[in-house]
């Protein structure tokens, strides 16, 4: 497990803990930054404010330990000072700038920011559907890659776009849930019952190109489970179907004819927005990193692989955020279409009946603060939260309505 030991400062970097050994970072070279690496007092500056100092001249002097030092500057250019004559100073504190005269001698450090581009990984090709035409294979695939990159593996911004894309081909798709539920009945064979095993398989071929009636389904199911007489074998029976039926209920709270497994996407949703809010909920509201690392630890002292797998998470704020985003921006988008209205599918999530649901993980999100991350996503789940608490267009014309009836 890694952990910074120490924050990064000017005087002495950063320090990294690793296996109990500890590795040291050294400053970044910034000769335009005057600052004094020991503790001291400035006694004397040597060059007046706005004066030209060469490359290796002494611009001022500094007393540590009753000894005078001075010090001097890397680079030639233009002193501005910060500090004032007899102000005591710290490890790293910075007295004066410099402007230098020849700036394009001097190079910098960049900070990364983009996607990297290693042979081998994954390219748009790899994101594009790989189901064979199968829709609940192309929604598996689909959710783990994203499962994948909230646990801190590498998602770039062209294959979230196209994650998502893949969700919406699949919700749409009408066969997803025949193709689903065939799936898991297939197990069944000679397990259940000869004639109900081939009604269920006659419902789910034949609604492969048609609404999947999952209701219908369900209740043959309880119905062929209540003429069971004997207990031990209804037991049998109810264990042997559990799964099935809890992969047929989704498909029984989806109202949106153009969206039919949004309530099984939704699930997926919600999922990913628990486990994120409880991974950032140890590093936002401005807790450093450092911090939160060593509250990890006392909370999880002998698990060190969560404390592993909740850093890596968070390492990748910046993606898992896009995600996030993009989830909330379906679920607030099918909260406010009306899904008896036809017309082009808004959303994954359009007609789930769970959606209710998001409210608890819409409100911790919109309790995060300590960076613009965080406040984007929070500002987004505030304002959706206050649209959601407000009447709906149909409520308010309904009640213009009555007060116009009734005067």
């Amino acid at each position: 497990v890694a952990s910074q030991s120490s924050h990064s400062d000017a005087a002495s970097g950063m320090k990294l803990s690793i296996g109990g050994k500890t590795i040291s970072f050294s400053p970044d070279y910034d000769p335009s930054s005057l600052r004094t690496d020991v503790a001291g007092k400035l006694v004397k500056k040597l060059v007046p404010n706005g004066a030209l100092v060469k490359k290796g001249g002494a611009y001022a002097e500094i007393e540590v330990m009753k000894m005078f030092m001075p010090l001097k500057v890397e680079e030639a250019g233009v002193i501005t000072w910060a500090n004032n004559e007899g102000a005591a100073l710290a490890a790293g504190d910075l007295l004066a700038t410099l402007e230098l005269e020849n700036p394009e001698n001097v190079s910098t450090t960049d900070i990364f920011e983009g996607d990297l581009n290693v042979e081998g990984w994954g390219s748009l090709e790899e994101y594009k559907s790989s189901g064979s035409g199968r829709p609940h294979i192309t929604l598996r695939k689909a959710i783990d890659r994203l499962e994948n990159g909230m646990s801190g593996f590498v998602l770039s911004s062209s294959a979230i776009e196209s994650t998502m894309k893949n969700i919406a081909d699949a919700v749409t798709d009408q066969s997803l849930a025949a193709y689903e539920i065939d799936e898991q009945l297939s197990v069944l064979n000679g397990r259940i019952d000869g004639a109900l095993f081939d009604e269920l398989s006659r419902i789910t071929c034949d609604s492969k190109t048609s609404k999947f009636p999952a209701d219908q389904f369900k209740r043959l199911i309880a119905q062929h489970m209540s003429n069971i007489k004997d207990e031990a074998e209804r037991a049998n029976f109810l264990a042997l179907t559990t799964p099935l039926v809890s992969v047929a209920d989704p498909y029984t709270k989806s109202l949106a004819e153009s969206a039919p497994g949004a309530e099984r996407v939704l699930s997926c949703f919600l999922s990913i927005l628990r486990e994120w809010v409880s991974v950032e909920r140890w590093f936002c509201d401005g807790i450093s990193y450092a911090d939160a690392v060593e509250n990890l630890r006392k909370a999880n002292k002998s698990d060190n692989q969560s404390v592993l797998d909740i850093c890596r998470s968070h390492a990748l704020l910046k993606s898992t955020a896009v995600v996030v985003l993009k989830i909330i921006e379906s679920i607030a988008e099918a909260g406010k279409t009306n899904v008896s209205l036809p017309g082009k599918m808004t959303s994954v999530v359009l007609g789930a009946e769970g959606l209710v649901g998001a409210t608890p993980c819409l409100t911790d999100i919109a309790a995060m603060r300590g960076n613009d991350t965080y406040d984007a996503l929070s500002q987004k789940c505030r304002s959706i939260l206050i649209e959601e608490s407000l009447p709906s267009i149909e409520d308010r014309k309904t009640k213009v309505l009555k007060v116009a009836a009734s005067v």
